[in-house]
């Protein structure tokens, strides 16, 4: 027997080799003229690549080849050979069963399917000399380590020299200003390969920081679910390198982060706005928005320079259960005895209702003063009411007064709110008073209850 690893069973694998998961070949030559391809069993490390009575393939005369698939499999280390057994009948109609082959002890082979382990060593930081990268590597099986490969990686602004491209250890050195990722590539003797990555900064160029957003020392900012976003100074577009050297946090404190995923704006190399999502801020309190050197490089290698940023949100609002009124204007203090509204007295009142209010009702007392004028005489409307607006206002129908069990006005829709940031329902409701002919002439004065319902 003889392994393979191609199809046409020309490149031999050498003696008692160790490979890794993939496909090869088996060739079997049988002593004698057979009377039906044999079948082969074989035992491996592991618990994946075991193979009991398989059908091989007649290749010529009498050779026979079958085709072998290793897996991976997390327990073949490459410690054990594996076992080989052929099973066949010749012409004459003698069996063998689970015969070892003659040269067995020296074509079987190891299944090594394991990468090996390797670290290569901290990032530098930033340095300005030449340096000595540190790295640590194992292999679990039997085949052992075969190969150490240091290589620069994509993109990189100047040539990076290593000491000794292919030691475990090497020291590092660049022909110029920038940032720089170095990988260390392991294989062992079955060809498993695995790799690790290490950065460094070489010089001092840094990218500046140009604005946040934001602005440092913002106040008064909204809590609902955003972005805030920091732009980079200089001409060149930038790369995320490290999200963890990003941090937006409650500043109470906790450290309580509450930061989204970061990205670049337009994704890599597509702009200079890097955008920092946050959800879940508090009324009232202060955040910080941290970003340490070397979480961003621009396309020619330079690293950010590290910063902070603060901002407040706006304070807590508290919902109003009562009404108030915040100001009243008399807008039109001299009146016609006409008995016309728009030719009498005028006041302009500012209303704060619950925010679930609905509606409004209002009731008066009669106009007394130089004489009494009844407040069938007033009427009132606002522009925050959908039924009754200047064009169609409610007019007082009651003489009986205010306070409790009077008759109040009828309702006024109210639809809008002059200022949603602010507690409450604001609006402004425009009351006006109309002088009969014949009215005393002089001061009045009249006084009022609003009532407000959901």
């Amino acid at each position: 027997m003889q392994y393979y690893s191609d199809s046409e069973l020309s490149s031999e694998v050498a003696n008692n080799a160790y490979l890794k998961a993939g496909i090869y070949y088996i060739k079997i030559t049988a002593s004698e003229t057979m009377d039906s391809a044999p079948t082969i069993s074989l035992t491996a490390e592991g618990t994946a690549n075991d193979v009991t009575d398989a059908a091989t393939i007649l290749v010529s005369e009498n050779d026979y080849s079958y085709t072998r698939t290793i897996a991976a499999d997390v327990l073949a280390i490459g410690t054990v050979l594996e076992g080989i057994s052929i099973t066949g009948t010749d012409s004459a109609g003698n069996v063998s069963t689970d015969v070892d082959p003659t040269d067995e002890a020296t074509k079987e082979i190891y299944t090594d399917t394991v990468d090996p382990v390797v670290s290569a060593g901290a990032d530098a930081g930033a340095v300005t000399e030449q340096f000595t990268q540190d790295a640590t590597t194992s292999d679990v099986g039997g085949s052992g380590i075969a190969s150490y490969l240091w290589t620069i990686q994509d993109p990189y602004p100047h040539t990076v020299t290593f000491g000794t491209a292919t030691a475990v250890d090497t020291t590092v050195s660049a022909a110029g200003e920038g940032f720089y990722t170095v990988r260390l590539t392991v294989t062992d003797t079955a060809g498993n390969s695995a790799y690790d990555d290490a950065t460094f900064t070489w010089g001092a160029v840094n990218v500046p920081i140009a604005a946040y957003s934001p602005i440092s020392g913002a106040t008064d900012v909204a809590i609902t679910d955003d972005t805030a976003t920091i732009t980079f100074g200089g001409l060149l577009d930038i790369t995320l390198l490290d999200t963890t050297k990003v941090t937006l946090v409650n500043n109470d404190g906790t450290e309580t982060s509450v930061k989204g995923t970061v990205t670049v704006s337009g994704g890599d190399g597509n702009s200079q706005i890097l955008n920092i999502p946050y959800t879940g801020l508090e009324n009232s309190h202060t955040y910080r928005i941290n970003i340490y050197a070397g979480a961003i490089r621009d396309s020619e290698g330079h690293i950010n320079s590290a910063g902070v940023s603060y901002f407040t949100t706006v304070a807590a609002i508290t919902e109003p259960t009562e009404i108030s009124v915040t100001n009243t204007a008399l807008v039109k203090s001299v009146a016609t005895k006409n008995g016309e509204f728009d030719d009498g007295w005028r006041w302009v009142l500012d209303v704060t209702v619950p925010t679930a209010s609905t509606t409004v009702a209002m009731s008066f007392d009669d106009l007394t003063g130089a004489g009494t004028i009844s407040a069938t005489n007033i009427r009132f409307y606002s522009a925050e009411s959908s039924d009754h607006t200047s064009a169609s206002p409610i007019v007082i129908t009651t003489t009986a007064g205010r306070g409790a069990g009077v008759t109040w006005s009828g309702d006024m829709t109210l639809d809008t709110d002059l200022s949603a940031s602010t507690a409450g329902r604001q609006i402004q409701i425009t009351v006006q008073a109309a002088v009969p002919i014949g009215s005393t002439s002089g001061a009045y004065s009249a006084s009022y209850d609003i009532q407000a319902s959901s």
